[in-house]
């Protein structure tokens, strides 16, 4: 796999010569923001701001010289102040367009509501096997957006990409 950019071939054979699934736990600066939207009528604070924890399961599904399809599966994540929790499934895409993009595509339920879905992609330099991403929410009353960052390492405290 020729990549321009360092960094994403080594996301891509890591995970790709890894198990079938494996879990990716979340890191700080991981977190959950939720905002008040007012046109929805509702009467809540402007926004709330808290860290997120949790995991993911990341599968290899698809991959080829010009990008890696992943399957994400059994989103267990939580705010535990704001008492949300969020579970769903969807898909993660290293290297699609341009290089060094990734896209997090999910449907997202809050508290086991009716899922939500949300597109999310950017360009960023990964390191090694750490995930960082976003996923945007709106539901009838806020604006909830989830900051990501994650490694399959449970050792790894300082999200690196290393057992530390």
């Amino acid at each position: 796999m020729t990549n321009p950019i360092p960094g994403i071939a080594l996301v891509a054979l890591s995970l790709a010569s890894s198990a079938p699934a494996q879990t990716y736990h979340l890191r700080a600066p991981s977190s959950i923001t939720e905002q008040c939207d007012p046109r929805g009528g509702c009467t809540c604070d402007t926004q709330r701001n808290e860290p997120l924890r949790g995991r993911f399961t990341l599968s290899p599904l698809t991959s080829d010289p010009a990008r890696d399809t992943f399957s994400i599966d059994s989103i267990d994540l939580y705010g535990a102040t704001l008492a949300q929790y969020f579970t769903g499934a969807g898909k993660y895409i290293v290297g699609n367009g341009l290089p060094g993009e990734q896209r997090t595509s999910v449907s997202v339920a809050i508290n086991r509501m009716p899922p939500v879905q949300s597109d999310y992609a950017r360009r960023v330099y990964l390191r090694r096997t750490v995930i960082d991403t976003t996923i945007s929410l709106q539901n009838d009353c806020a604006f909830t957006v989830l900051n990501i960052t994650a490694t399959p390492y449970t050792s790894d405290w300082n999200a690196d990409g290393e057992v530390t």
